[in-house]
């Protein structure tokens, strides 16, 4: 199935996420949202500490929670204490025992990110996306 990239344009401008499946398990479905340069930069100048000698830097704990909940937008399957509920709070404890899912939301966002931007549409028909 391919991607309508009108529809990835406006949902780039209405900054919203798309729906991905999760390839290790069919029943899990997490809507992520593309991570563009410029939204990453923000992430990391909010994630900026002064450490012990006085200079600045990247916080990456602080930028890696950022940047999870900024990109997760929502999930079906994934459930946390009990409960499907995609909360920042859930997002941490999943980045903790599920490493895999992590990695595949982040390429997932990086290659949707980069997609748009070049508005490759052969690209977007082999991303395979369940919009």
């Amino acid at each position: 199935m391919g991607i309508d990239l009108g529809k990835v344009e406006k949902g780039f401008k209405e900054n919203t996420g798309y729906w991905f499946d999760y390839p290790d398990d069919n029943e899990v479905k997490i809507k992520i949202k593309p991570l563009y340069p410029e939204k990453a930069n923000e992430l990391a100048r909010k994630s900026i500490r002064i450490n012990p000698k006085g200079f600045k830097e990247v916080d990456n704990e602080k930028m890696s929670e950022l940047t999870r909940n900024y990109i997760i937008e929502n999930w079906k399957g994934i459930i946390v204490d009990g409960k499907e509920d995609c909360t920042n709070e859930a997002k941490t404890k999943l980045a903790l025992f599920c490493d895999n899912i992590i990695k595949f939301v982040i390429i997932k966002s990086t290659e949707l990110a980069d997609i748009i931007s070049n508005q490759n549409e052969e690209a977007l028909k082999n991303l395979k996306t369940v919009l």
